[in-house]
């Protein structure tokens, strides 16, 4: 039995792969894409419970939900354990059905929560998401967006770290705001508007 045409991009996970691959289900027989998402989506319809939590407590990016369900899925069917095999073909589908967030969306939560609980410097923020998978352009692409409109400043950020340490001296205070990657500049930019 030949596969029908896949458009799955990764050569060790293709959907030929899958078929004849000594790991695949052997109840299973995915000819399709189609049907290799309706195999994804009822097994993580059996994980609704599981799924649901982790997506309620906060929003996620792609490459976290791919970690989580690689790691819960894979450990049953190793084919789902690679993040790199088809899983971003599929929560692409799941994106445009609406069911979850795109990483863009994402990038917002994240600003926002950023300057407005636990600040960070732009810097620290970048790091945090290239860590969470997300790319360096769509990060930039967010940032500027969000200065554009007014939803997002730097200096705000530190300045809520500033009412942190008000009652402190002024070095733990630089100390805080250094290891929060905040530059020199910004600092200053800071310790002038408050002491005037």
């Amino acid at each position: 039995m030949t596969a029908a045409p896949c458009h799955i991009t990764s050569p060790s996970y293709s959907l030929d792969f899958v078929i004849n691959s000594p790991l695949a289900l052997k109840s299973s027989n995915f000819t399709s894409d189609d049907a290799l998402f309706d195999f994804l989506d009822r097994k993580i319809f059996e994980l609704l419970p599981q799924f649901a939590r982790f997506l309620s407590a906060r929003p996620h990016s792609h490459r976290e939900i791919i970690k989580y369900l690689s790691t819960k899925l894979g450990q049953k069917y190793r084919f789902l354990a690679s993040p790199d095999s088809f899983w971003p073909d599929w929560l692409n589908h799941l994106t445009q059905a609406g069911l979850i967030e795109s990483d863009a969306k994402f990038v917002e939560f994240w600003l926002a929560s950023r300057s407005n609980k636990t600040p960070r410097s732009l810097y620290g923020i970048k790091y945090e998401l290239t860590q969470k998978g997300i790319d360096p352009k769509l990060i930039d692409q967010v940032i500027n967006k969000m200065q554009a409109e007014g939803r997002y400043d730097e200096l705000d950020a530190l300045k809520l770290l500033y009412k942190r340490y008000k009652n402190k001296p002024l070095l733990k205070f630089k100390q805080a705001a250094y290891r929060h990657g905040f530059q020199k500049t910004t600092l200053e930019r800071l310790l002038k508007t408050t002491s005037s």
